[in-house]
């Protein structure tokens, strides 16, 4: 019988693997703010167009105090994280942040409604030194805004969050009843504005009337705003209703 080819079974054939890396993605480059100068003490822009777009990196520097947003703005999360985006101590030297809710005419695009309370939460966080805040029309917000600003923001006097008649989310009163069981929070508070809430909404009452009687330097203005039309065009209209030490002391338009 013929043998066939021999075969070596000694030891067994080791194949040799070779590691391939796996393909990496592209991991996208974080834009680094542009560097900015000292910018003015107070940086006022009329609109959120090419006031903001442009003027930004001329206004807003290291020397910047108080920002202010006038009729022609539409204030967005967008802006809020542009500003937080900068110089850290920009944000650090804050003191004044200032967003007017004025123009209601045919055309107006002055409005805070896409304002939302997550970037406000990350404007008090990174802005520790304010001590005036107003923020009107935003009609997003809710007391998670509020709480915000009481937590991080120890050195406010003036605190503003209102919106239009018919559209806001309305204050329970937890916020205030906070407030009020921690005093050394907010221990310099001197006025808080806030949107006038509806006739059924009694905790909120309570809890604010309870709130000024404790702190007795504290005023707080109940806010109503209209939308009325007069000569073919539409205009704002307030009517505030103040209270200290627990009771009312005037309303007016």
């Amino acid at each position: 019988m013929l043998a066939g080819p021999s075969v070596d079974v000694s030891s067994p054939t080791t194949a040799t693997t070779q590691v391939v890396p796996a393909p990496t993605s592209a991991i996208p480059k974080t834009e680094r703010a542009k560097p900015l100068g000292r910018g003015e003490s107070n940086a006022a822009f009329q609109n959120d167009k090419d006031d903001w777009d442009k003027g930004f990196h001329l206004k807003i520097g290291t020397s910047t105090r108080k920002i202010t947003l006038g009729s022609g703005f539409a204030l967005t999360n967008k802006h809020i994280d542009q500003l937080l985006a900068s110089e850290p101590r920009v944000c650090g030297n804050l003191t004044g942040f200032i967003f007017n809710y004025e123009d209601v005419s045919y055309g107006a695009r002055n409005s805070a409604r896409s304002l939302t309370d997550e970037a406000v939460v990350r404007l008090a966080k990174a802005c520790p030194k304010l001590n005036k805040v107003q923020l009107q029309g935003a009609t997003s917000l809710t007391e998670e805004s509020l709480t915000a600003f009481s937590r991080y923001c120890a050195n406010l006097k003036s605190l503003e969050i209102t919106t239009r008649e018919g559209i806001s989310s309305e204050f329970s009163g937890a916020a205030l009843e906070a407030l009020q069981l921690e005093p050394d929070r907010l221990p310099q508070l001197k006025k808080l504005i806030l949107s006038k809430p509806s006739e059924r909404n009694t905790r909120f009452m309570k809890a604010m009337r309870s709130l000024t009687r404790d702190r007795t330097e504290l005023t707080v203005q109940l806010v109503n705003m209209y939308e009325v039309k007069k000569w073919g065009d539409w205009e704002l209209e307030k009517m505030s209703y103040t209270y200290k030490k627990g009771r009312i002391q005037e309303g007016r338009i």
